[in-house]
């Protein structure tokens, strides 16, 4: 496993052209449940996401200790070239119901990737999920606050 998580780092996308790292089964975790994609959101490394993305897409929705996805990591740290991947990722219409569920999975606290990039101030990522899927700013998390009462709160208008 530390193998995979190094490679996943530095974004080492030959890492899986490499006798070693064909035989690592993508699904494996850290103890705080994160997944190689989660590594890559936070790490920002695009062209790995992709990489992982297109050996096992089944990762897009899976959530760590918290119910955080890559997602959701990625609208807190405000990398909206990840972001971007994971939507076009779940984009073809076929995908479409993936995307939906990916745009409004909540996290423990009942977060969407919405109400992260608000609370972070990303403008560019608030626009896009907004425009993917309208819907989203009704959403309420544990504390009833919807992403719409979060930016009228911290005064953060587009």
């Amino acid at each position: 496993m530390d193998e995979l998580f190094n490679a996943a780092i530095p974004g080492n996308v030959s890492f899986f052209e490499e006798p070693t790292g064909k035989d690592f089964i993508l699904e494996q975790e850290t103890e705080r449940g994160n997944s190689i994609l989660h590594l890559a959101a936070k790490s920002r490394k695009v062209q790995f996401m992709k990489k992982v993305l297109d050996l096992q897409r089944s990762l897009l929705l899976l959530t760590n200790c918290n119910g955080n996805t890559a997602l959701h990591i990625a609208a807190r740290l405000g990398h909206l070239d990840m972001i971007e991947l994971l939507i076009t990722t779940c984009a073809e219409e076929q995908e479409a119901a993936e995307k939906f569920l990916l745009l409004r999975k909540r996290n423990l606290e009942e977060n969407t990737a919405l109400h992260e990039a608000i609370r972070n101030n990303y403008y560019d990522i608030v626009k896009l999920l907004i425009w993917e899927d309208p819907e989203l700013a009704s959403f309420t998390n544990k504390a009833g606050e919807s992403p719409l009462f979060l930016a009228v709160d911290q005064e953060f208008f587009m």
